[in-house]
């Protein structure tokens, strides 16, 4: 069974698309932004599945996610998610407050992937926060260019589970 593809680049941006989309998916669904759209987070959003977020056809600049309040990707509770990645889009931020995940509950990520895009203006990109155990088998930057990242770096263990590890 292949991935559905839900389609955003076609219809109008508002407030909370992406929270809508990720709530209508099934794990391995690709969620196709539209180019030289932001897509501003207000609030987290709790993944439980696999997930791809990706800009749409064309020769416009990528889809931006821009975290506007402290909202960030996050994990459900229990959730073993095989992968997250993100693909040829923008992700940017407050570089004071805000990550692409921060991850606060016991679950785990099989990959995190992070390819073709750039990440930029963040206090970090990956936290791991919390005395739950959490686990990213393996996290993969690739072909991106990441800049202007504060005092928490690519990944941080904060306040962590000891336990919790990245691949």
């Amino acid at each position: 069974m292949g991935a559905n593809i839900i389609d955003l680049s076609k219809q109008p941006n508002h407030p909370g698309i992406l929270n809508d989309a990720v709530a209508g998916a099934s794990s391995g669904d690709i969620i196709v932004l539209k180019r030289n759209e932001t897509y501003s987070l207000t609030n987290a959003i709790v993944l439980d599945k696999s997930i791809t977020f990706m800009s749409g056809r064309g020769l416009e600049a990528p889809a931006k996610i821009f975290f506007a309040s402290a909202a960030s990707f996050d994990c459900l509770k229990g959730s073993q998610i095989d992968s997250v990645k993100f693909d040829e889009v923008e992700i940017a931020g407050d570089y004071t407050r805000d990550y692409v995940m921060n991850i606060s509950a016991a679950s785990g990520i099989g990959r995190l992937i992070i390819t073709n895009s750039n990440v930029n203006n963040l206090r970090g990109v990956v936290r791991v926060k919390g005395s739950d155990q959490i686990t990213v088998g393996s996290f993969i930057i690739d072909n991106s260019v990441v800049k202007s990242i504060s005092g928490y770096g690519l990944f941080n263990l904060d306040n962590g589970n000891p336990q919790s590890a990245v691949n």
